[in-house]
């Protein structure tokens, strides 16, 4: 996937969920990092969507750091070599299609936030769906947000 294609808060969000992991001593940077990154930022979209379906927040924040908790760590010196998890590049594909089929030209965190709640096989779509976030929430959250706008450009 080419990160270009992101909208500026979209790649601030991989950039951090690579640092949150280097924090965790984790060096595959999972969905889980991404959806810390996302809930993370209060002057984001994402928090103000989730709130809007429904969701616990700060539950959210308390099940994502025990998730990155449990992932395995590497030593210090192995941190400089983080990289995406293949679930990771799902997840990123996802959120691509997502925005395509949207109409969109770029992928925004929304779109992200979209393509983790159809991940069936990581903690992050499984813990969005345990908070009322899924597909349709999701979808319907972003209408209500967004109206008809389209991301046209890399900071909407």
């Amino acid at each position: 996937m080419n990160l270009q294609k992101l909208t500026l808060k979209a790649q601030e969000a991989v950039q951090r969920a690579q640092e949150i992991a280097s924090g965790y001593s984790n060096q595959q940077i999972e969905p889980i990092h991404v959806l810390a990154a996302l809930i993370q930022d209060s002057a984001g979209i994402v928090p103000p969507m989730l709130m809007k379906i429904g969701a616990n927040v700060n539950y959210l924040k308390i099940k994502v750091n025990e998730s990155m908790e449990a992932l395995p760590k590497v030593s210090s010196a192995a941190l400089g070599s983080s990289y995406l998890s293949n679930a990771t590049v799902r997840m990123l594909e996802g959120a691509q299609k997502e925005a395509v089929e949207m109409g969109d030209e770029y992928v925004s965190t929304e779109h992200l936030l979209l393509a983790m709640c159809d991940e069936t096989s990581t903690p992050a779509g499984t813990m969005l769906r345990d908070q009322g976030a899924g597909r349709d929430a999701v979808l319907k959250a972003m209408k209500e947000v967004r109206g008809s706008n389209k991301v046209t450009d890399q900071n909407p």
